[in-house]
């Protein structure tokens, strides 16, 4: 199982305390354990883009007491859309304030079937925001709500934590995340250099006498206010010294105002700042108690720390530290100074003082070892033990068609690029059998399985995806397709030779995906039947905690029958919800059977059938299949002048097309980034991006569009706009055009045209270029329910 871990923030400081000894400490024995392969991440900039940090680089860097520089540039990079099922992503370094926020990574991890593990040290800032910088709650709020809607374990340092997530999970009516506890360990590395590390201030501090020890940042949360106060209402008096340890935080200028200007300073208080495991380890050793403060802790671990060496802590009684010091501490009222110092006094009494030392020789500190299996454990606990029953032979293709001449077209790219398919099983009309059989010449084995067989009496469903899917299910509880076949459609075609290695290797099944379904808008204005599957695709998807890929790639894909026969199981009734039958089954597949699933980006050309169609947001980088439209060969179609049969030579005429593919790509994604000057040079010239925006009130439609557009001369643009709708205006759907206009205001050409559901939203239109050489302008009309508005602006090239 592979084991992908973040650990920017950890390279980017220079100390290592809190989280960061946390981080290097479980991160450095994951590695020397070995029970995964671990996969550290750095991030670059790029949303969900990172580096790979090389393991023994790592090791050797941080196994010291002070984190030095770990060198990445050279590393390859990895995107997180390139997860597997059978892989976890484990975030456990302070990751809320990270470039990428969560609210973005989390979702495409799941998206990819991958599991996904979340260490919670706390959260303080959702539940005691006056204690966390504005930035830190704001970021802090996006990582959690996040972390609970899609993180499929946590690992917490206590019940006390665990009890706080799952109170939130209910507040917020989401469902409790499975979690395990861990506490945190304390043993520190030991330096080789003796009292060389040991800074000078601990040495003073040490040498001026007996003294009580705090450590841990300061901010308002740690509360060492109430110290300062107890030691200046009468501790310095009587004696005590007093020691901070830790670094300068947030939202503490007057209290580090009071710190650096004190009359004690260097004296009997001391600051020593930044300090490193050598210097921390000598403070406890020789510290009369050990302070802590806080008003609010995810687990508390400067007090085993402190438990280790024997030294008594005198600690906030708030409920973490109840749990973590049980006996073994004292407990005050952390907002009175004077509660404070009556545990000092009664507690440094001799026979008290021995009492609690004697105690502390029973305690028992976990080791960061201890903590690292209890991490180890819970990741365990995510290996995935279904294994699915993988064949890697096959031999049958099963094509679902009422289009006898499109079958037909298709079939001799199957036979010469897919030699292993021996038979093929026909799913058709009953009236199309006897026409195929007297047309069709080639080398497959034909057999038939006719719609009056495959519904036996039920009703067929009008629409076009609802009946699809509910065939595909139908054809599933046959006994005719093989367990384990090539499902296609009638105009898919390979465009070389595909080998069985393409679909299934390694005891893994491969299903290719094209789309986000989450990210899914469809054709806005003109939704389709196909559209409409995906948003009920992604709802089924969603609502039963599975990866949300769109695998309907227009390519043949193997399907594993048994196990879509467990899905159909599984979710009684599906067959009649008109979901995808690619979606379902692969997302399935990703959810149940991880270790026999990878999934992979999609190897299709002429999908979408034109640029103009929706944004891409998958390229496939090779391009294996044709997705075949006949006017793709007509006059001005992409291939006009090719043969669309197959034919000899074909081969080579099939590189030629891919080119010209790539170059009508090319063009597309040109003009998409002149469209991204445009908008950046629009923005800066007059303050504000160029929106299209669309208000319809109760009396009059107003239109807000740009001082002008820019287009280049090729290639397809999709262009937001905004609508927003009265209250009280409601229902129909609003009549959205665009023509184009010569300087006098003569028409030119049309343009695109909608009728999108008049709700507010943001919607997308598709804008092409026209072919004419004098300065021409784009008129928008907006209609609504007898109400009509046109506007034009200048379009620039």
């Amino acid at each position: 199982m592979k084991v992908y871990i973040e650990i920017s923030n950890l390279l980017r400081v220079d100390f290592l305390t809190g989280i960061q000894r946390v981080v290097r400490e479980v991160v450095l024995r994951l590695i020397r354990n070995n029970k995964f392969e671990i996969v550290l991440l750095a991030e670059t900039g790029q949303s969900g883009i990172y580096r790979i940090v090389d393991n023994e680089s790592f090791v050797e860097k941080f196994s010291g007491s002070k984190p030095e520089k770990v060198v990445f540039d050279q590393q390859p990079y990895f995107s997180v859309r390139e997860l597997q099922p059978e892989d976890v992503y484990f975030d456990i370094d302070s990751v809320w304030n990270e470039n990428v926020k969560r609210s973005y990574l989390y979702p495409v991890i799941r998206q990819t079937g991958a599991r996904l593990v979340v260490y919670v040290y706390d959260i303080i800032p959702i539940l005691k925001p006056q204690y966390s910088h504005e930035n830190t709650v704001l970021n802090f709020m996006d990582y959690i709500g996040a972390t609970l809607q899609y993180a499929n374990k946590v690992i917490v340092s206590a019940q006390s934590t665990l009890d706080d997530v799952n109170d939130l999970s209910e507040r917020l009516s989401l469902p409790q995340i499975p979690g395990n506890v861990s506490w945190l360990g304390s043993d520190f590395v030991k330096s080789t250099d003796g009292d060389t590390e040991i800074q000078e201030t601990a040495k003073h501090a040490v040498e001026a006498g007996k003294y009580i020890l705090t450590i841990g940042t300061i901010e308002p949360r740690k509360n060492h206010k109430v110290l300062l106060d107890a030691f200046d209402g009468g501790l310095f008096q009587e004696g005590w010294n007093l020691v901070f340890a830790g670094k300068i935080g947030w939202n503490v200028a007057n209290l580090e105002k009071r710190i650096r200007g004190h009359a004690q300073l260097n004296k009997h208080f001391f600051f020593v700042e930044k300090a490193n495991d050598a210097t921390i380890d000598y403070l406890y050793r020789h510290a009369q108690f050990v302070a802590f403060p806080t008003f609010y802790e995810g687990f508390g671990l400067p007090m085993i720390e402190a438990f280790e060496r024997k030294v008594p802590v005198i600690a906030s009684d708030i409920r973490v530290l109840r749990e973590v010091g049980e006996d073994y501490a004292v407990y005050f009222d952390p907002e009175n100074p004077a509660a404070f110092r009556d545990a000092v006094k009664e507690y440094s009494e001799s026979k008290t003082y021995k009492t609690l030392r004697k105690r502390l020789n029973s305690y028992k500190a976990y080791s960061w070892d201890t903590v690292a299996e209890r991490v180890e454990k819970a990741l365990l606990e995510l290996e995935i033990t279904a294994k699915a029953k993988v064949d890697e032979n096959v031999s049958q293709i099963v094509i679902m068609s009422a289009r006898e001449d499109d079958v037909l077209g298709s079939l001799p790219f199957i036979e010469a690029f897919m030699p292993y398919i021996k038979r093929l099983l026909l799913c058709c009309p009953d009236e199309m059998v006897d026409a195929f059989q007297k047309k069709y010449a080639g080398r497959l084995t034909v057999s038939y399985l006719t719609d009056s067989e495959l519904l036996a009496g039920r009703q067929l469903p009008q629409d076009h995806s609802v009946r699809n899917f509910f065939l595909r299910c139908l054809l599933m509880e046959s006994d005719r397709p093989d367990d384990v076949f090539i499902m296609s459609d009638d105009d898919y075609r390979p465009l070389q030779e595909i080998p069985t290695a393409f679909f299934v290797e390694n005891g893994k099944y491969k299903g290719y995906y094209c789309y986000d379904l989450t990210k899914w808008q469809g054709t806005i204005g003109h939704m389709t039947s196909f559209d409409y599957c995906m948003f009920r695709t992604k709802e089924f998807l969603l609502a039963n905690g599975m990866p949300v890929r769109q695998y309907a790639s227009h390519m043949p894909q193997i399907i594993d029958k048994r196990i879509y026969r467990e899905l159909l199981n599984t979710y009684t009734g599906i067959e009649e919800t008109g979901v995808d039958e690619w979606g379902t089954y692969f997302n399935y597949l990703a959810a149940h059977y991880p270790e026999n699933f990878e999934s992979l980006p999609y190897v299709t050309m002429c999908w979408p059938g034109h640029f103009s169609d929706w944004n891409m947001m998958v390229k496939p980088e090779e391009l294996l299949f044709e997705n075949y439209y006949a006017s793709s060969y007509e006059e001005n179609g992409i291939f006009e002048g090719f043969e669309a049969d197959y034919h000899e030579g074909i081969l080579q005429d099939n590189e030629r097309k891919k080119y010209l593919y790539r170059l009508k790509e090319a063009e597309h994604d040109y003009a998409v980034r002149e469209y991204e000057k445009y908008r950046s040079l629009y923005k800066w010239m007059y303050g504000e991006v160029p929106s299209f925006g669309i208000y319809i009130g109760e009396r009059e439609i107003q239109l807000a569009l740009p001082r002008y557009f820019m287009m280049h001369e090729t290639g397809v643009l999709w262009v937001p706009f905004d609508i927003r709708m009265a209250g009280s205006q409601k229902g129909g759907n609003i009549g959205f055009s665009v023509n184009y206009v010569d300087v006098s205001g003569k028409h030119i050409a049309a343009g695109p045209g909608m009728e999108p559901e008049a709700k507010s939203g943001t919607y997308q239109f598709p804008v092409r270029p026209i072919a004419v050489k004098e300065r021409y302008s784009m008129r928008v009309t907006v209609r609504y329910k007898g109400m009509s508005t046109t506007r034009t602006i200048p379009v620039l090239r």
